[in-house]
């Protein structure tokens, strides 16, 4: 987080960095600010859509482990999918 002239703002003491191991086919109202894959799975596909009935499900194939996506979705979906094969990172957050 940044000022208006580029320097980092500080945070309030109560604000850290988490990260959630998700859900396949949920809806999350709050888009990470990246995505950690931990489990390696073809065709694992992420929703940008504004809600669960809009946004269709992009297909990023096959991501390595340990992969650090710059992406902010609000799902994700694998036929084989079990919670914590992808973990939504977020920074500065209460």
């Amino acid at each position: 987080m940044y000022d208006i002239n580029g320097e980092p703002k500080a945070l309030a003491s109560d604000v850290v960095d988490r990260a959630i191991a998700v859900s396949a086919s949920n809806f999350y109202q709050e888009t990470p600010d990246a995505v950690y894959v931990a489990v390696s799975r073809a065709n694992t596909k992420f929703s940008f859509g504004p809600n669960s009935g809009s946004g269709a499900m992009v297909d990023f194939g096959t991501v390595p482990i340990g992969t650090i996506l710059d992406i902010s979705p609000h799902a994700w979906d694998n036929t084989a999918a079990v919670a914590g094969d992808i973990i939504f990172i977020y920074k500065g957050r209460k």
